[in-house]
């Protein structure tokens, strides 16, 4: 149920990265950007992120720390190429490609989650005598 739980939030995410682009490629007022574009789009640091590794961590028990690190490790990149490389690309072709982009990029990796909504419990059986679920 979680994985399904990610789906509103990835609405809100979009919406939050739409009007944060536009807004700001059409100088729209500072109240709707902040309020609205940032607000919607701080959904995909705090609940995106969240509800992915709850359910990940749900599926594999044994390996909550590895997992963890990779989270963190792969989140703190992410942060790392947005904070390199999208001023610099927006001060090049306006804000609406980057943020666009990220947006389209947080899209396909959270519904990535269908997937696992369809044929995660297979996927659990497939690893079920696996070493990851020893303790």
């Amino acid at each position: 149920m979680r994985l399904v739980a990610m789906a509103p939030y990835v609405l809100v995410m979009i919406v939050g990265s739409v009007v944060t682009a536009v807004g700001y490629d059409r100088h729209w007022p500072w109240q709707a950007i902040v309020v609205v574009g940032y607000s919607f789009l701080g959904i995909q640091v705090a609940a995106l992120p969240s509800i992915a590794s709850t359910y990940a961590i749900d599926s594999y028990k044994p390996v909550t720390g590895s997992l963890f690190v990779t989270i963190t490790v792969n989140k703190n990149l992410w942060g790392y190429g947005v904070s390199k490389f999208l001023t610099v690309w927006a001060e090049k072709s306006g804000f609406r490609p980057p943020i666009l982009m990220n947006m389209a990029l947080i899209t396909l990796f959270s519904c990535c989650g269908i997937i696992f909504w369809f044929w995660g419990k297979k996927f659990r059986g497939m690893t079920a005598e696996s070493f990851v679920h020893k303790s």
